[in-house]
């Protein structure tokens, strides 16, 4: 018998743009992604937002806005031809704000990309510089947020199959497909990833996560681009 998923309330788009306006200075655009964009959202789905703005770096905002989780990429404006499009993410994504039409021009040509791409083989979901720009928030939020640390460690696990599996060119279609793979291609990755899932409190998911990035990714991050030195500002406090 099927399970009706519970209807997600509508969303209030007009003050979602005003507090990613309010947290962070000279944005450019806000886009919506992801579930809520391609209109399959449930009651349990957050929110993708996509924020153009200014600042020379990127940054990955993780906060709650009326009972919401949401989660933004900062993209700088003069880097965007550099971003890569995620198909599950863009697909339906749509400006919410947008004055100057900077992300009406990326989507498109995010789109044309994705309509004839490349061998899938040769680009990854997630670079090396946005899974530790997501490791290093799921460090900031661990003592302050720890029920949005474990919804943020169920999706950078994700992205990190991803990458494991798109670097060795390897093809699963289901996650409990991929689970397999990975545990008969790479019992090390498999077991590290599983630690990640599997730990419960806030600091060692952070270390398990970390042990994780470095075995997979490599390295330990001080060589890339630093986080932001003035994150955004939660979205829990712009209510």
């Amino acid at each position: 018998m099927a399970i009706d998923t519970i209807p997600a309330p509508p969303l209030d788009e007009s003050s979602l743009v005003a507090a990613v306006r309010a947290s962070a200075p000279d944005v450019r655009a806000v886009v919506l992604a992801g579930s809520w964009a391609r209109g399959v959202a449930d009651a349990s789905s957050d929110v993708d937002l996509v924020v153009v703005w200014s600042a020379p770096h990127r940054a990955l905002q993780v906060g709650s806005l009326d009972g919401r989780l949401v989660e933004a990429l900062y993209l700088p404006a003069d880097r965007l031809a550099e971003v890569p499009g995620h198909r599950a993410t863009l697909a339906g994504a749509r400006p919410l704000y947008d004055p100057d039409g900077i992300a009406r021009a990326w989507l498109h040509a995010v789109n044309q990309r994705l309509a004839d791409p490349p061998a899938w083989t040769t680009e990854l979901a997630y670079s090396r510089f946005e899974l530790t720009q997501a490791l290093r928030t799921m460090e900031w939020i661990a003592t302050s947020d720890p029920d949005t640390l474990v919804l943020l460690r169920g999706h950078w696990v994700t992205e990190l199959m991803t990458y494991w599996f798109r670097r060795h060119r390897i093809w699963a279609p289901t996650l409990r497909r991929q689970l397999g793979v990975l545990a008969a291609e790479d019992p090390e990755a498999h077991a590290l990833l599983t630690g990640c899932l599997q730990a419960r409190e806030p600091q060692n998911i952070v270390n398990r996560c970390r042990e994780a990035w470095t075995a997979i990714v490599g390295g330990d991050g001080t060589a890339l681009e630093p986080f932001a030195s003035s994150p955004p500002s939660p979205l829990e406090e712009l209510r």
